[in-house]
Parts: C-alpha cells; structure tokens; sequence
C-alpha cells in the first residue's frame, strides 16, 4: 500500500498550512500576555522581532532534520531516530495528553469568545487620534524596570504565537515526494516571513491605538481594536470574521498532532488503533477523533493557563533534544537521507545555547512550574520502564490492543500505516 501523490501537498498547500498554522489566535492572545509581562510599547515589539528571529533560527534547523530525516512525527521521528526511546515516550505522551489538548481548547474558547463579541451588542467608543498615539508612542518606548525572568515570559508568549512553522515537520509524509526538499524549507521560511511581518504590523496598530493597559484589560484585543476604529458596523462582523480565520489555525493543529500520534504508535508507544488510516484518503481517523475529543474536554476544564507553564518546560526540552540530535548528525557524520539541505553547524549550537537560556533564567521567579514540568518528564522517562516491563510479562496489554484496533478498523474503516521503510518493501 503505497500512499497516493494526488492526497499530498504542494508548495502553494505547504505554505498555506504554514500560515494558517501560525496566525491564528496567537495575534490574538500573546499581545496581551506579551505586554503584561514586557511592561511597555517598546520592548513589546521588540520581542516580537525577537521572537520571529528565533523562530527562523528554529525552523532552518527543523528543515535541515525534516530533509535528513524525511519521515513524520517531527521531534518524535528525529529523537527516536538516536534511539533515546525513554525520552521520546515521555514527550510524545506529555504532549499529546497535556500540551496538544490544551492548545486546542485555547482556539476552541477564542474562537468562541470572537463569536459572542460578534453577537453581543457592545457601545463603541470613538477613534483615538494620532496625538494621542503619538504621546503613547513616546511614553511607551521607555523600559524602567528590567526583569529578566519577566521578559523571558514575554518571549514564551511570543514564540507560542509563532507556534506552527513545524507543522509540515509533524506530516513530513504529506509533502509532494518530487519538490520534497525544495518545499518545505519553502513553504517554511516563506510562512513564517509573511506571519511575522503581519504580527509586528498588527501589533502597531494595537499600539497606535490603545494603551498597554487598554490591551491587559481586553478581554479580545481584536474586538476592542476594531470598537475604537471603525465602529459599531464593522465591531460585530470582524470579530466573526477573526473568529472563522482561527478554523485555519484548528486544521493545523489537527493535522500536526494527528500525525505525531500516527508516528508514535509506529513506534509501539501508543496503541496500535492510532496508527489506523482511511484506505482511500490516507486520513489518520482515529487519531483525529481522540485529539478532538481531549481537547473539547480541556475547553471545559476552564482555566488550562497553569497547565500550559507546566508543559513549557516539556516543551522546551523537546525542541532542545531534537536540535542535539542535528548536533550529532553532523559531528558524527552519521548517514541521513539523501541530498538533505544543510546548513552550518553553528546554528543549531547557537539554538541550543538560547533555549537552555530561556529554560533556566525563569526557574528564580517561577520556580514550582519548572520543577513540576521537570518533575513530570521525568515522571514519564520512569512510566516507559514500567510499561516496557508489563508488556514483556504479560499478554493482557497486548489483546487489548489487538480487540481495540479491531474495533476502530470496522468503525472507521482503515487500515494500519505501516511506516515509510515497511511500505518501500511492498
């Protein structure tokens, strides 16, 4: 069973998932959380330059591993790809259950906090003028109090609302075999330029209107942006409009973690029903329907804000592993796919250095969230060996697991994805 091209991606479809990846609700979260954390206009827009640099640091390096290693799961594939099994298993389920459902209840709820603001009748007030955004300009730009842990806070906020640019990473697979190495840097760097020029010209235009405060206040800085411009007319349908873009960002993260969930039951550390895809569109249903379904009961959960802390340091330790992975490959010379693109090894050492920088700095102001998020890294390395122990010493697990893909077989009417190196042998 081979998957079928006219099911994959091109460079057009790439670039969209990108986009639509990254803009989303972040433009419409992390200004605020970004402006709590920053202090003032002017060190706000400078992390969010930040930020996007970082983040093109991150993703050439991403595109170095996803051509080396062209295979889906993102960190999951180039972790596993060194063997460091413990490890992956604990990020992949960390992930999938904590970080992966949380963020998706955060569209869910802003795309239903958009809506009701397009239905709610709320009195507009009239435009600022440009003095007015002139003076908070000149007041804004100046920073009286550096607080570093502050500041690297700041940055969590502005890198998870460039989240996204690892999307075709998680669907590797997807991609159009003949341009493989040509679309995904791409479609990557090419993502991210047109998401972060529009982030910093949004964010001006924030700025240009409201007050720092005005934005900590909002409860939809998009909704109270548009009330003090344009009016009562557009204040209702635009926030529908803001609303329905977020679907982009939903599909987006639907397609990453469905696949993440797809290359770890490869890798026999989930179950084997979400491997199980459709046999005529490739669509990892299964997958799908769990990562929906955790996520609506996040959405319900309320408040995920802490849990998100939680996992930052889940989540910077995955990013800081596979990045030691692209370390070693190239140190060691070890064999990769053919004609990967290459860049120098400078950068990804240079991507390690700043992202052990921004894990340790906040442990001093916030230090229970980083040894909790340690603490359950750590917890799922240990919950690897007690599994692997229970697998090899009895049979239960495994009729479970048999009975269970059975069964989604025959109600979704799929198959099991047998993996790249399997299906090259068919």
């Amino acid at each position: 069973m081979v998957k079928k091209e006219d099911n994959k991606i091109g460079l057009i479809g790439a670039t969209s998932y990108i986009v639509g990846s990254i803009i989303g609700s972040g433009i419409f979260i992390a200004p605020k959380g970004i402006v709590e954390h920053a202090g003032s206009v002017g060190l706000s827009l400078i992390i969010w330059v930040f930020c996007a640099l970082l983040n093109m640091i991150t993703a050439i390096n991403y595109i170095e591993l996803g051509t080396s290693i062209p295979e889906s799961g993102a960190d999951l594939a180039y972790i596993g790809y060194m063997g460091w099994t413990p490890i992956a298993f604990s990020l992949l389920w960390l992930s999938l259950l904590i970080q992966s459902s949380s963020s998706a209840a955060v569209l869910y709820l802003t795309f239903g906090k958009y809506i009701v603001q397009a239905l709610d009748p709320i009195i507009c007030f009239s435009p600022a003028d440009a003095d007015n955004a002139s003076k908070l300009f000149g007041f804004g730009l100046l920073w009286s109090d550096w607080k570093p842990g502050a500041i690297v806070l700041a940055i969590y906020q502005g890198n998870w609302a460039f989240g996204g640019f690892t999307t075709l990473n998680y669907g590797s697979e997807e991609i159009q075999i003949e341009n493989f190495r040509k679309t995904l840097p791409r479609a990557c760097l090419g993502g991210l330029v047109i998401s972060a020029v529009i982030y910093v010209l949004v964010n001006v235009s924030y700025f240009a209107i409201l007050t720092p405060q005005e934005i900590i206040d909002s409860s939809a800085v998009a909704t109270t942006f548009i009330q003090r411009t344009v009016g009562n007319g557009a204040a209702f349908a635009v926030p529908a409009v803001v609303g329905f873009l977020l679907i982009g960002t939903l599909n987006g993260d639907v397609f990453s973690w469905s696949r993440y969930m797809v290359a770890g039951s490869r890798r026999k550390m989930m179950p084997t029903c979400f491997s199980l895809i459709h046999v005529d569109n490739d669509s990892p249903r299964v997958s799908v329907f769990f990562h929906t379904f955790t996520s609506i009961i996040f959405a319900f959960l309320g408040d995920t804000d802490q849990l998100v802390d939680y996992l930052n340091v889940v989540g910077m330790l995955t990013t800081i592993f596979a990045l030691a992975v692209l370390v070693i490959i190239k140190w060691r010379k070890m064999p990769v796919a053919a004609d990967p693109v290459k860049y120098s090894i400078f950068w990804p050492i240079l991507n390690i250095i700043i992202m052990i920088a921004l894990l340790v700095i906040p442990i001093q102001q916030d230090p229970i969230s980083s040894i909790i998020g340690f603490s359950m890294f750590l917890g799922g390395v240990v919950v690897y060996f007690v599994v692997k122990f229970i697998v090899n010493h009895t049979e239960f697990l495994g009729v479970i697991d048999r009975k269970l893909t059975h069964l989604c077989q025959i109600l979704t009417w799929t198959v099991v994805d047998l993996g790249p190196e399997e299906k090259t042998h068919l």
